[in-house]
């Protein structure tokens, strides 16, 4: 965790059963999914530098490009792993920890 995160006050997820380089933060927030299928609603799980968990209502296969967008953040990433509606999105490229400091502010950190 960095220490910008811990100034924050921000905890990390949990990282259960996957091998994570990034700590997760667990969120509960809409964004929107593009794919080649189009756009869609999206809820943001968790996020961290190098990915984030959504869950999304079209069925997106695994291996598919996408973009997320959150606010001014704008991502883009590969469907890493699906389970059920729920998509592990790995990001082309690291975000920096503001950027995620940023998306994770203290009203959308109530769940953790």
């Amino acid at each position: 965790m960095t220490a910008e995160a811990v100034a924050l006050g921000m905890e990390p997820a949990t990282p259960a059963k996957y091998d994570r380089r990034h700590g997760r933060y667990r969120v509960l927030l809409s964004a929107r999914l593009h794919s080649p299928l189009g756009a869609s609603t999206a809820v943001l799980l968790d996020i961290s530098e190098g990915g984030a968990l959504v869950s999304c209502p079209a069925p997106i296969a695994q291996g598919t490009h996408v973009v997320l967008t959150r606010g001014h953040m704008q991502v883009h990433g590969r469907v890493a792993r699906v389970e059920g509606r729920r998509l592990g999105v790995e990001f082309d490229a690291p975000i920096d920890s503001r950027l995620v400091a940023d998306v994770v502010t203290p009203i959308a950190r109530w769940a953790n």
